[in-house]
C-alpha cells in the first residue's frame, strides 16, 4: 500500500532538545545540532531514503550519486521546517523570518464573507511558518490533524504554543472531529489541513502525477464542497535559511465538485513540487499501486 500509516518520527524528548538549543544557540546553533541528527536519520532510516532516492530519479531524473546526495538535503531541509515552525508557534521565541506575500489578501477577502475558511496545503515546504503571516487575521487557526502521535506529545507543543491562537483536530474514527470542523467554521475561524496523505480507510482517488497515477485522499476537497466554505491552496516555500515565500491559490467555486478541486491541488503541487525539489516530505513510495477505494471514510 501506498497510504501513509498516520504517524510521525519524534518524540518529547526531541523537541526538547531543540527547544533548549534555539533558547541558549539561537537557530544557528539548532541548525548545527540538526546536522547531526540529519547524519543519524540519513545512516538508519532507510526506508525513507530509499523512498526519497526513487522519488529524485522518478521525478527529476536525479541519478545515482545525486539522488543520494539529495535525499540528504531533503532530510536537513526537513529538520529546518520543524525548527522553523517551532520558532514561528511558539510564544518564547520572536520568529526572524521575512515572509514574501503572494495572494495574502485573499485569506481576508474569505473570512470577510464570514463562513469561516478552509486552507489546504501538502507535505512540501513549510506552510506553517506562515503563521506569524496568520496571526494578523485576529482568529483561531485549528489545525486537522492525520496522525498517530502521543497525546503527551501534542500536549507538549501545545503548552509551548499557548500564546498562540491555534487549536489541534484531531481526526478520530467516530467522525466527532467533522462537528469541531463545522464549530469552526460557524465562528469563521481558519481550518487548515493536508491534501496529499491518506491512510487505508479514507477515500481517495487517482491522479496523474509526475507521469504515473497517484493516490490522493479526496476527504478534504469533500469538506470543502459540502461545506461550501472559501477555500484556498497555500504553500510556503524555503527561499534562504531566514526568508520564505508564502503563495495563496483560489480553489474554484465555492461547492465546487470534490474531484475538480482536487484536480486543481494536483496541478499547483505538481508545480512547487517541480519549483522546490529538496522540499517534498513524503517518506514513502508515493505512486505504489493500490487499489481506490470509493467507499471509504470521508474524514479527510
Amino acid at each position: 500500500m501506498a497510504s501513509w500509516k498516520g504517524k510521525s518520527r519524534g518524540n518529547v524528548l526531541g523537541y526538547r532538545i531543540f527547544f533548549f538549543t534555539l533558547k541558549i544557540f539561537g537557530l544557528t546553533g539548532a541548525y548545527f545540532l540538526l546536522r547531526v541528527v540529519t547524519f543519524y536519520y540519513f545512516l538508519f532510516a532507510r526506508a525513507a531514503v530509499k523512498a526519497q532516492m526513487n522519488y529524485f530519479r522518478q521525478v527529476h531524473g536525479y541519478g545515482g550519486f545525486k539522488a543520494w546526495w539529495a535525499s540528504y538535503g531533503n532530510l536537513n531541509q526537513f529538520g529546518q521546517s520543524l525548527i522553523d515552525k517551532a520558532v514561528v508557534q511558539s510564544s518564547e521565541y520572536k520568529a526572524p523570518f521575512e515572509i514574501i506575500r503572494e495572494g495574502e489578501p485573499l485569506i481576508g477577502q474569505a473570512l470577510e464573507k464570514g463562513k469561516g475558511v478552509l486552507l489546504i496545503s501538502a507535505h512540501i515546504g513549510n506552510w506553517e511558518a506562515a503563521g506569524q503571516l496568520l496571526n494578523k487575521f485576529n482568529t483561531t487557526v485549528n489545525l486537522v490533524m492525520l496522525d498517530a502521535e502521543h497525546q503527551r506529545l501534542k500536549s507538549y507543543l501545545e503548552s509551548v504554543m499557548k500564546d498562540r491562537k491555534l487549536n489541534i483536530i484531531p481526526i478520530k474514527d467516530d467522525l466527532s472531529h467533522l462537528i469541531s470542523i463545522k464549530q469552526a467554521f460557524d465562528n469563521n475561524q481558519i481550518v487548515a489541513l493536508h491534501g496529499d496523505r491518506y491512510t487505508d480507510a479514507h477515500r481517495v482517488e487517482r491522479m496523474p502525477f509526475f507521469g504515473k497515477d497517484a493516490a490522493f485522499p479526496l476527504g478534504p476537497f469533500i469538506l470543502s464542497s459540502k461545506f461550501k466554505v472559501p477555500t484556498l491552496y497555500v504553500f510556503c516555500m524555503k527561499e534562504e535559511p531566514k526568508k520564505y515565500h508564502f503563495y495563496a491559490y483560489e480553489s474554484g467555486a465555492e461547492g465546487e465538485k470534490p474531484e475538480l478541486l482536487l484536480q486543481r491541488f494536483v496541478t499547483l503541487l505538481n508545480q512547487k513540487v517541480k519549483d522546490y525539489p529538496l522540499q517534498w516530505y513524503n517518506y514513502y513510495d508515493f505512486w505504489q499501486s493500490t487499489k481506490t477505494n470509493k467507499h471509504g471514510n470521508h474524514s479527510g
